[in-house]
């Protein structure tokens, strides 16, 4: 079952490799935690609101997706009339506030907000079609208009525990996605043929949907990638940077110790022993400082540099697992859009067979009347 930790982790997940994007949720900021630094490339802010209640059935996760750019402000509930509820309406206010807080923004006009979300059937689905419409406007896409929660709740799961991509599991899916194909058995040959074509449209629509949804993950996968090489290219840049500077830092000094040292023969009665041995400490200190210096700022910079890559990666996997389970569902799907094409060619042969048969009978009937 999904709560506000798993869906603050698979947002994190959605959201890994985007710096235009940043996910705040309204629970914590509720709970009394302020709200967290505006981050430096942040541009839009996915933002989950989360209504409180004495029990589950009352409690209800809506989204917000705030462009501070062009004003355009979205907002999906799955199971409002359209209108934004006065609750919701409240912590927009706060997350304006905020962005304003954080720097001077590109636009002092906000747009009402924008609703649009597939519905629920029941009161338990919310946070599966807050985290499915979060995936789509993350990736500029249109949210969907309809929503597989099981398939859905499958996937995601496949995103944490490996184990979950089993067989009988994805046969349970396509199942699942077929039941409002089946219809009372037939009582006829002809209605097994319809029927056989009802089940194979629907594995086709779910075929298609799956090919939908691991583009999807693949385009996230991809953009995650692309992040994890370029920060690995600026990386080694800045490291090739502070090497730079740093030799030039100890080139610089050396080259003051070799001027002092230079000095020693004309400057000898002018200049103690002791004064010139200060000289050279006080150049060698410095030299250390900065080499130190420098070597606290690389691995700093390095430790910040590879937790970052280390989650990036770890999100990656994540949505890898994903894919391999929906790649396994699209199989089923394949197989059974194939079963039941061949069920429905055997059924017309034999119904063209039979048909052929009795054609032949009535007219060996008609004979035996002409001969008589």
């Amino acid at each position: 079952m999904l709560d506000d930790e798993i869906i603050r982790k698979l947002l994190t997940i959605f959201a890994s490799g985007m710096p235009e994007w940043q996910v705040i949720d309204s629970l914590l900021i509720q709970k009394g935690s302020k709200f967290p630094p505006l981050r430096e490339r942040a541009e839009k802010v996915l933002a989950v609101v989360h209504k409180d209640g004495p029990n589950e059935t009352s409690w209800h996760w809506t989204l917000f997706a705030i462009d501070s750019r062009t004003g355009l402000i979205q907002y999906c509930d799955s199971v409002s009339n359209g209108d934004v509820p006065l609750y919701a309406q409240d912590y927009l206010q706060l997350i304006l506030q905020w962005l304003g807080r954080g720097r001077a923004l590109k636009t002092t006009h906000w747009e009402p907000p924008r609703t649009k979300s597939a519905k629920q059937e029941n009161i338990i689905d919310c946070g599966i079609f807050v985290l499915v419409n979060a995936l789509h406007l993350l990736m500029d896409k249109e949210t969907p208009q309809t929503i597989n929660p099981s398939l859905w709740r499958r996937i995601l799961a496949s995103m944490f525990i490996f184990n979950v991509q089993k067989v009988e599991d994805v046969r349970e899916v396509a199942g699942y996605s077929q039941q409002k194909a089946l219809e009372d058995p037939p009582s006829s040959t002809k209605g097994w043929i319809a029927q056989c074509e009802k089940r194979g449209v629907a594995a086709r629509q779910a075929r298609v949907e799956i090919i939908t949804i691991r583009r999807l993950f693949s385009a996230r996968a991809q953009r995650i990638n692309g992040y994890l090489h370029a920060d690995g290219e600026s990386m080694q840049g800045e490291i090739f940077n502070t090497f730079k500077q740093k030799s030039h830092a100890l080139s610089s000094t050396i080259l003051q110790l070799k001027e002092v040292t230079s000095s020693m023969s004309p400057h000898i009665a002018a200049k103690s022993t002791v004064q010139l041995r200060a000289d050279m400490d006080k150049l060698q200190s410095s030299l250390s400082a900065t080499t130190k210096e420098v070597d606290s700022e690389e691995k700093t910079r390095a430790a910040v540099r590879l937790k970052r890559r280390d989650a990036l990666e770890q999100s990656r996997d994540s949505l890898g697992r994903a894919d391999i389970f929906l790649e396994l569902v699209e199989r089923e799907f394949t197989m059974r859009e194939s079963e039941c094409e061949e069920k429905k060619q055997r059924m017309i042969t034999v119904v063209d067979e039979n048909a052929r048969k009795a054609e032949e009978e009535s007219l060996r009937g008609c004979a035996d009347v002409d001969r008589h």
